[in-house]
């Protein structure tokens, strides 16, 4: 987890609930996150990282996964945007 001034993941006594992978627990992470005074320089995080894990400013792995797919008009295209299109592609 980010180690920024204030942030809740940090202090809250489920800190682990940022990175799990129960959905009830995500789910309290993300909410926590909407009051945290952090979110900003958190969010900005995850635009400079190719790779995030956890809850990062009240969105989950899956939620950001969920951003860069995208629908392909034919067989021969890929979902994936930017950096997960290498994924797909097996490089």
């Amino acid at each position: 987890m980010p180690n920024l001034d204030g942030a809740l993941c940090l202090t809250d006594s489920n800190s682990n609930f940022w990175l799990s992978f129960v959905e009830s627990e995500i789910e309290y992470a993300k909410s926590k996150c909407h009051e945290c005074p952090a979110i900003m320089a958190c969010a900005s995080i995850i635009m400079d990282e190719e790779y995030s894990v956890g809850v990062l400013a009240g969105t989950s792995e899956f939620d950001r996964m969920e951003l860069i797919w995208k629908e392909v008009s034919s067989v021969e295209g890929s979902n994936w945007s930017g950096f997960d299109r290498l994924i797909s592609e097996d490089l």
